[in-house]
């Protein structure tokens, strides 16, 4: 009943093709140790699996899942750094609009400024040009 129930364990956590660093040698060494033998039926092969269990399958996924761990908290870090960069970038986009926006505020009041002086220098004009002539008509009325 108990290698039912470890077989029924070990089919369910079979889908970590994936995570098999060293499958050929692994799986050798398994099969060796574990495979019962003429000698080692009975409760020496019960015994045989557990100490390659303890012995090796064991300390495997224990340094197996120690890589993982490592991997995951870099790849943690890594991200964050790449959330910290785009904040950045968002931040300097979000900026450039604004200056954006005063640069078009900016334009558009050095626009209105140089119609102004546009306008300025255009009455200018024509009040010199109505006062000379008056004087130049003056002038030929005298003469």
């Amino acid at each position: 009943m108990k290698a039912e129930a470890l077989k029924g364990q070990t089919t369910t956590s079979r889908p970590i093709k994936a995570l098999t660093v060293y499958p050929l040698k692994f799986e050798k060494t398994c099969k060796k140790r574990i495979t019962p033998t003429g000698l080692t039926e009975g409760e020496r092969g019960f015994e045989q699996t557990k100490e390659c269990y303890l012995t090796e399958v064991i300390p495997f996924f224990k340094t197996l899942k120690t890589h993982f761990e490592g991997i995951q908290m870099a790849l943690t870090k890594e991200i964050k750094e790449m959330k910290e960069v785009f904040e950045e970038l968002e931040a300097e986009v979000d900026q450039n609009v604004v200056n954006k926006k005063h640069d078009e505020i900016e334009r558009k009041n050095i626009l209105i400024a140089n119609d102004n002086l546009i306008a300025d220098c255009l009455s200018k004009e024509v009040f010199y040009i109505a006062t000379d002539s008056k004087l130049n008509v003056s002038r030929f009325t005298k003469m």
